[in-house]
């Protein structure tokens, strides 16, 4: 068995892995509000508790990623745009799977955004 030398032992001494670490569960933030959020529409959405059900959509900016999560029998369906940018807002055009969502060639998307609960 290899033993440590004291250099070794020195650089683990003030690692954050090795630190205890005291948090108030009941204090809330930014990052606590949206991953409330996150998990409370988990919980209430078939699309969102399988892995299995990810669809990619076409979208004409790299850096904007858009997918389909539906259930099977398309009664709870939703579309997740994530910009890759965390400097600059981004826009662009997202081409939906006509054929999965049983859409005809003229169609009204009506959206509801979870986050922000605008519609």
């Amino acid at each position: 068995m290899k033993t440590l030398r004291w250099k070794e032992k020195k650089k683990y001494f003030n690692s954050e892995k090795y630190e205890v670490r005291h948090y108030d569960w009941k204090r809330t933030n930014r990052m606590t509000d949206i991953m409330m959020l996150l998990n409370k529409a988990r919980k209430e959405n078939k699309a969102l508790q399988s892995t299995w059900n990810i669809q990619f959509c076409t979208i004409e900016n790299p850096n904007l990623i858009a997918y389909l999560k539906a259930t099977d029998d398309l009664a709870n369906i939703f579309l997740i745009v994530v910009n890759l940018d965390p400097h600059t807002p981004q826009s662009g055009y997202v081409q939906l799977p006509k054929g999965k969502l049983k859409l005809g060639d003229k169609i009204n998307v009506k959206l509801h955004d979870l986050v922000t609960d605008e519609h």
